[in-house]
């Protein structure tokens, strides 16, 4: 596979904690949620008042979200799909 990802935002993403990241598509495929991505400086100023405006509704729902995350990233689930790969 020729891609990679930082592992500071699947780290982050188990935590629970948001993400805001430069525009890349492949973010937003890769992780379902807890990806905000901004293109402007005004879409980030905007994504960065919408997320400390909501911050408690964004953390509650990647607290559900970082379980099913944690699972399909750990250790074992990711050597396991090596084997069969």
């Amino acid at each position: 596979m020729n891609f990679a990802t930082p592992l500071k935002i699947a780290e982050a993403l188990a935590c629970g904690v948001p993400i805001i990241t430069t525009n890349i598509a492949e973010f937003k495929v890769w992780y379902k949620q807890g990806i905000y991505t901004y293109s402007t400086y005004v879409e980030l100023e905007n994504t960065m008042k919408y997320l400390l405006n909501n911050l408690d509704e964004v953390r509650a729902s990647l607290r559900e979200y970082s379980h099913s995350f944690r699972e399909a990233f750990s250790w074992d689930r990711l050597a396991e799909n090596t084997r069969t790969s």
